[in-house]
């Protein structure tokens, strides 16, 4: 932990309240188009938002990690929320995903991985350039994809 003189921060509440921003979270409805992408053993929920002018460069890919559901990362998309593309996949583990169930279903690190990189494939954004980002169990998978 650090501490910060008073006046530093009042100029970072400053800051964030000039940005604060009252719009939807992506979940509610008609915000995002919720797809379901194939993988191996299922179909992994993504929810997509594009919004009509996009004033970002390249889309940001989210992967919020092992066992969250999407309320608890409703403050991801707010400050890109109709400025710029974004997609959040969800995980296998989640009854959203729509997993075949059956004894011996891959929840392994190296699958997570797998399934993103088959997300990405399939929706086509490998074919451009794109923010890849994550948190939590989520951002070990990302790493063990990259590796």
């Amino acid at each position: 932990m650090f501490d910060l003189p008073g006046e530093k921060l009042e100029k970072i509440d400053q800051f964030i309240e000039e940005n604060r921003r009252d719009v939807p979270f992506y979940y509610e409805e008609g915000e995002c188009d919720i797809l379901y992408v194939p993988v191996e053993d299922g179909k992994l929920r993504v929810f997509h938002h594009k919004p009509k002018k996009d004033i970002t460069k390249r889309p940001i890919v989210f992967f919020p990690g092992f066992g969250n559901p999407p309320w608890t990362w409703r403050y991801f998309s707010v400050p890109s929320h109709n400025r710029g593309e974004y997609y959040i996949i969800d995980t296998r583990e989640k009854r959203s995903s729509n997993m075949n169930k059956h004894r011996k279903i891959n929840m392994t690190i190296d699958q997570m991985a797998k399934d993103v990189g088959d997300v990405i494939k399939y929706l086509g954004i490998d074919k451009q350039d794109y923010v890849l980002m994550s948190s939590s169990w989520g951002g070990g998978v990302l790493l063990q994809g990259l590796i």
